[in-house]
């Protein structure tokens, strides 16, 4: 079971922090973890500016060697999406995150050819993004069942909620081409879909424990017993990193660890002292010293 990090985005004094982000990037090594998607959702790109996304990218690039380093690019205008992947892959990034567009809202068809486009002029391997709960667009199985024809888009990360979508695609897209990759793009149905023969998941909680979301990721290859003690332990924490919109309480809960972290950018206000309270405790209960502050 593969496992990357949805890297959050520290900040400090209103810049990136970019030693912080060092520190984030040399743990997610230091636990094992695969690789880390760095500019997408948990990132705060929409926030960020065309330099800011550029250093974030050359910072992970400094450990390619240790980690896959995955840039998100995606935006509404094909154009656009193509050349923040022709400046990733310049970078150094192996592979780019492309989310369906979102506000202008295109069609099945025009997705569709959206996709085509980028993926016949790919500067660096594609990584679809279904999330339509940020961009109310749907990339269905019927989509990915052709776009699995083109050698340059390697794999989806599958970010819906819904199981049956991630078994449809999965069924289909492997049926097609093996060597397809499917990840989950969230821990709630991490177990259920490397049960059901996917490649593994995107993580959120994995900034904060990386250590024992590897510990997880292994579980569900070796040990499924384990995995489900483990998916019990950790169920509560994971429901409460989403009862805010990503990133506000994953950010939180590392700065008031001490990590490097800051506050979530405007649009997004910090977790308000009430949620921040709960959210310690459960912490504090589920969680040993020893398994976040390694």
């Amino acid at each position: 079971m593969t496992i990357y990090t949805a890297l959050i985005t520290p900040f400090k004094d209103g810049t990136i922090d970019q030693t912080g982000f060092l520190q984030l990037l040399q743990r997610q090594v230091e636990a094992g973890i695969d690789g880390v998607l760095v500019l997408g959702t948990t990132g705060e790109a929409p926030t960020l500016t065309e330099q800011e996304k550029e250093l974030a990218i050359a910072l992970s690039t400094t450990f390619r060697d240790d980690l896959d380093i995955v840039v998100g690019c995606g935006s509404n205008c094909t154009r656009t999406t193509l050349k923040n992947m022709e400046k990733a892959a310049k970078l150094g990034a192996e592979a780019a995150l492309v989310v369906s567009p979102y506000y202008n809202r295109p069609p099945e068809a025009s997705l569709l050819a959206h996709f085509e486009e980028l993926a016949r002029h790919a500067p660096c391997p594609i990584l679809l993004y279904n999330a339509p709960g940020r961009t109310h667009v749907h990339i269905s199985p019927a989509i990915i069942e052709r776009l699995v024809e083109y050698p340059s888009i390697i794999g989806i990360k599958e970010s819906s909620g819904h199981l049956t979508q991630f078994v449809d695609i999965l069924l289909q897209a492997k049926s097609k081409r093996p060597d397809f990759i499917v990840l989950g793009g969230d821990e709630l149905i991490a177990l259920a879909s490397v049960c059901y023969g996917g490649d593994g998941m995107v993580s959120v909680s994995a900034n904060f424990i990386p250590e024992l979301m590897k510990e997880f990721s292994l579980a569900a290859q070796h040990d499924l017993t384990r995995a489900q003690q483990m998916q019990a332990q950790l169920w509560p924490f994971w429901r409460a990193l989403f009862s805010e919109t990503n990133p506000i309480p994953i950010k939180a809960i590392m700065q008031a660890y001490g990590y490097a972290a800051g506050n979530p950018r405007l649009p997004l206000l910090p977790l308000d002292e009430t949620k921040l309270a709960q959210l310690w405790t459960l912490t504090q209960t589920l969680l040993s010293p020893v398994d976040v502050l390694s």
